[in-house]
């Protein structure tokens, strides 16, 4: 395959088209679960389409601002947005942090717990919300993968027999991104199959076991150092997977409930809960000060 990719007169890499291009795929699959996520609307999108219908008095031109439909869209292009700035942000942290590039294993060990936050922000059920979200991971895999592969970079040993030329090295070498990008379809049928089975919130600990565990076969093919006998250091990262994801199934399945009832009401939920407080107390403190105001007066007649 040719490194490059020229178009309008400009020339691309290829790794750099499709190491982004895996916006556009999750941008569809979010927008193919429209029915789903119009019903699962998050407390903040609700709220703003509430305001637009009881306080306003808008134009014809302007009565979409009323719709829920117009607000899962918009909801659904913030969060595709989101999804993929947290992909990068979190490869980048984990592989700033081991020194090893970008590292797709960040999504397992970061992802999770900044979406989490996202989801409190806006006050969405985050055991929905993951296994909506979790098809799209696997699909984006695809997609960098072959990214790395028109790179030349993740390569594998080195076979003349089941190999292939790579033009970055200039050896012929077994196309293990390939053997990844074959993964992550197999893994995408599969977790779109399955998620309405299996209970809310597993669907994210699962797809984390089950590439770890096609990541660590597949290493024993990549052309990297031996740092323990015949295990490489992906390994390692691999049964931490492994080992993350079974912490993670085991929680959600016990405490999934608790963590909803956290995190869906929102920081709106928040607020709404401290002005709830903050209301009590000022009852409880206007009863106090009429019962000291009873007491002084009562007082005031006995000593007359």
């Amino acid at each position: 395959m040719h490194r490059y990719l020229y178009l309008f007169g400009n020339q691309y890499q290829w790794y750099t088209v499709l190491g982004k291009f895996y916006f556009f795929p999750i941008l569809f699959f979010n927008l193919s679960q429209y029915n789903e996520k119009k019903e699962n609307l998050s407390v903040v999108s609700e709220r703003i389409q509430k305001f637009f219908q009881k306080k306003l008095k808008l134009n014809s031109h302007f009565r979409f601002l009323e719709k829920k439909s117009f607000w899962t869209i918009v909801e659904i292009i913030v969060f595709t947005i989101l999804q993929y700035y947290t992909i990068l942000l979190s490869t980048g942290i984990i592989g700033d942090l081991f020194n090893t590039g970008g590292n797709y294993f960040g999504c397992f060990l970061l992802f999770p717990y900044i979406l989490l936050v996202s989801y409190w922000l806006f006050g969405l059920d985050p055991l929905k919300q993951s296994d909506l979200i979790t098809p799209s991971f696997p699909l984006s895999l695809i997609f960098i993968k072959l990214a790395c592969f028109c790179a030349g970079c993740c390569h594998g040993i080195e076979s003349n027999r089941f190999g292939m030329y790579n033009y970055a090295t200039s050896a012929m070498e077994i196309p293990v991104q390939l053997i990844e990008a074959g993964w992550g379809l197999i893994l995408f049928i599969l977790l779109f199959a399955i998620r309405k089975k299996l209970k809310p919130g597993t669907l994210y600990p699962l797809y984390t076991i089950l590439y770890s565990a096609t990541r660590f076969c597949s290493e024993f093919l990549r052309h990297e150092e031996n740092i323990l006998g015949p295990l490489k250091k992906y390994h390692i990262f691999c049964i931490a997977g492994i080992v993350i994801g079974i912490i993670q199934y085991i929680v959600v399945t016990k405490y999934g409930e608790q963590i909803r009832a956290f995190i869906q009401p929102g920081l709106i939920g928040l607020i709404e809960k401290l002005k709830e407080k903050l209301k009590k107390r000022k009852k409880t403190n206007r009863k106090a000060k009429k019962k000291n105001k009873n007491k002084n007066k009562n007082k005031g007649k006995k000593r007359a």
